[in-house]
């Protein structure tokens, strides 16, 4: 009896040694299980191309301008010369973003006016000057071009730079005065 005993163990033994076998290779299997992940990306080419173009201009009074270059989102070198109240320069022009990509004003450059009088009475013909000139920078709908205004893709907005000699002004100067400073520079970043 014993030696059936002892060969009973043995075998219990046995099998409870082959079940915990087959037991952890079942758990190393399916901790160890790869796992695939497959799949496509694909990346459109972005194009980044936004313009100033189709500049067109209005006066009123006996204002007269030297036109400005466009240089991609800038204004340059022009020159306006108002001489009475009421006198006026319209620059219109179109901001054309014809990329694949939105865009908002990143930083927004209108220069301050800055009057140079000349003969005798300089300053005081440079004060006057500058005191009744109105300068700004206009969307079409009237309101102001602002730092963070959105330029959608595959679209066109107009805008408008205004010279005013204020019609309101009691005094002109005696002698001429340039006004320089004018220059503009919008950068349009990714929105």
């Amino acid at each position: 009896m014993t030696m059936d005993r002892s060969r009973r163990f043995k075998i219990i033994s046995i099998f409870v040694l082959i079940l915990a076998v087959i037991g952890l290779s079942i758990a190393y299997a399916a901790m160890s299980e790869v796992l695939s992940i497959t799949g496509t990306a694909k990346m459109n080419s972005a194009d980044w191309n936004i313009k100033f173009n189709n500049l067109s201009v209005n006066k009123t009074g006996n204002a007269t301008f030297i036109i400005p270059k466009l240089s991609d989102t800038s204004l340059l070198d022009y020159e306006v010369n108002l001489t009475a109240p009421g006198d006026s320069v319209t620059f219109t022009f179109d901001v054309s973003n014809n990329g694949n990509m939105n865009a908002k004003i990143g930083s927004l450059d209108i220069g301050d006016p800055e009057c140079i009088g000349v003969g005798d009475n300089s300053n005081s013909d440079a004060k006057i000057v500058c005191n009744n000139i109105t300068y700004k920078l206009k969307n079409s709908d009237g309101t102001e071009v602002k730092v963070g205004d959105f330029l959608e893709k595959k679209t066109t907005k107009t805008l408008q730079l205004s010279i005013i000699y204020n019609s309101d002004a009691t005094s002109l100067p005696t002698d001429d005065v340039t006004v320089k400073g004018l220059d503009i520079n919008i950068t349009y970043d990714q929105d």
